[in-house]
C-alpha cells in the first residue's frame, strides 16, 4: 500500500486538493519507522550456511529445508525489489513469471529450488514500463555476484560488428567498470564479452573468430562481486536493492530498441538523383523554364 500511495503522489493522480493533502500526510505517516511498515530486509537465517556450502563446493540437496527456505526468501525479495523499483521510477514495476508458475506457488518454489541446486543461482525477470526490454536479475552463489542485464536486437541496417557496437555504445553515456557487453552470433558461434571501456576505444574488440560474422543480439550487463557482503543476510539485500536501480539509471533508462527504417517510396527509388540530371532532363522535368 505504501508504494501505491507514493506512486499516486508522484504522478499527481489525486487532483482534489484536500485528498491530495491527506495523501501526502499518509505518505509521511507510512514512512515513519514507528508505524512498523517495513519491507523485506534480510534473507532467511540459513542463508549464510547455504552460501558457505556452495563456497565449499558442497552439493545442495533439493529436499534440504534450508535450501527451500533460501528459495522462499528470494520470492519475498523479488516482490520487495519490484516495490523498490516502483518507488524508484514512479510507476508500477512487476516480476515476469510464467503463468503456470504464477498460478501455482508450490511449483514456483520447486522451480527456484531446482535452479539453486543445479546452477547455484537465483534469478528473476523484472518488467519496467516502456523499457526497451525486461531486466534480468541473477544472484550467483558460486561467484558471489549480482548481475543485471538487458537484451537488444542488433541493428540489421549496420553491416559491420564495429558499426553495430557503436550504435549501442552511443546509448551508454558512462563507462562504469561494472558494465559489460555480450555479443551473440549466428549459428554455433559462442557469445563474446568485453567491458564497455575497452569497446569505447576499439569497438571491434568483441569480434569472434569469424571476421565476416556480425552479432544479431547484444546483452548489456552490470556485474558486481559482493565478496564477504554476499553471505550477510542483510548486506546482500542492501546490495541487490542498490545494484538494480543503479543498472536502471546507467542502462535501462537509456536503451532504445532498434527499429527498421520505413521503406522508401518505390517511385523515389527509381527516380534519378536531381544532381545527376543534365540540363535537357531538368527542362523536360519542368525544373527549369523552356526558352520562349
Amino acid at each position: 500500500m505504501a508504494t501505491v500511495c507514493e506512486i499516486l503522489e508522484y504522478k499527481e493522480a489525486v487532483t482534489d486538493s484536500e485528498q491530495a493533502y491527506l495523501l501526502r500526510q499518509l505518505n509521511h505517516f507510512l514512512a515513519h519507522p514507528a508505524t512498523g511498515v517495513e519491507r523485506f530486509t534480510q534473507m532467511t537465517a540459513s542463508w549464510k550456511d547455504v552460501t558457505q556450502s556452495v563456497l565449499n563446493d558442497e552439493a545442495l540437496k533439493k529436499t534440504a529445508p534450508e535450501v527451500e527456505a533460501v528459495a522462499a526468501s528470494w520470492v519475498a525479495e523479488e516482490r520487495d525489489l519490484c516495490l523498490h523499483m516502483s518507488s524508484h521510477v514512479g510507476q508500477e514495476v512487476a516480476a515476469k513469471v510464467e503463468r503456470k508458475l504464477a498460478e501455482d506457488p508450490a511449483a514456483r518454489l520447486k522451480s527456484l529450488v531446482e535452479s539453486l541446486v543445479a546452477r547455484q543461482t537465483m534469478s528473476s525477470v523484472i518488467r519496467v514500463p516502456n523499457c526497451a526490454s525486461d531486466m534480468d536479475v541473477c544472484v550467483d552463489l558460486a561467484r558471489r555476484t549480482v548481475a543485471v542485464s538487458m537484451s537488444l536486437k542488433a541493428p540489421s541496417d549496420r553491416k559491420s560488428t564495429k558499426a553495430r557496437v557503436n550504435w549501442l555504445l552511443r546509448m551508454l553515456s558512462e563507462d562504469d567498470e561494472r558494465l559489460l557487453i555480450r555479443a551473440h552470433w549466428p549459428g554455433r558461434g559462442a557469445p563474446t564479452t568485453k567491458d564497455v571501456k575497452t569497446l569505447r576505444s576499439d569497438a571491434s574488440a568483441i569480434q569472434n573468430d569469424n571476421a565476416d560474422a556480425t552479432p544479431h543480439t547484444f546483452e548489456v550487463l552490470l556485474v558486481e562481486n559482493l565478496g564477504k557482503r554476499f553471505s550477510g543476510r542483510r548486506t546482500v539485500i542492501e546490495d541487490i536493492e542498490r545494484i538494480v536501480p543503479s543498472f536502471y539509471d546507467l542502462v535501462g533508462v537509456n536503451l532504445k530498441a532498434w527499429q527498421a527504417p520505413p521503406p522508401k517510396p518505390v517511385k523515389a527509388r527509381h527516380e534519378p538523383d536531381p544532381g545527376e540530371l543534365g540540363p535537357d532532363d531538368l527542362e523536360e522535368a519542368g525544373a527549369i523554364p523552356h526558352d520562349e
